[in-house]
């Protein structure tokens, strides 16, 4: 995911949902921009379902506010998504 300033086109922030992805689990679903409270506060979001996560991330800073497993007895690449954004092998 890439964010670029609209003015500039200049790289705000960048995540990647699957680092050195060996299996090429590219993502066809489209990330959905919501505009909701979050944990008691008003935010800015992007919301996403990828490589057998659900992603809340902050849209304006990049920043993975959640990141829970839809079907863990499913998942084989990774058991969870730790507290920095990065997967935990």
């Amino acid at each position: 995911m890439l964010a670029l300033d609209p003015e500039t086109g200049r790289r705000r922030w960048h995540y990647q949902f699957t680092p050195h992805d060996l299996h090429d689990w590219d993502a066809n679903q489209t990330p959905m921009l919501v505009d909701a409270q979050f944990l008691g506060e008003r935010r800015k979001l992007l919301v996403r379902a990828i490589a057998g996560f659900f992603y809340v991330l902050d849209r304006l800073t990049g920043k993975v506010l959640l990141a829970r497993t839809l079907r863990h007895e499913c998942l084989t690449w990774a058991s969870a998504i730790g507290a920095d954004g990065r997967p935990v092998l």
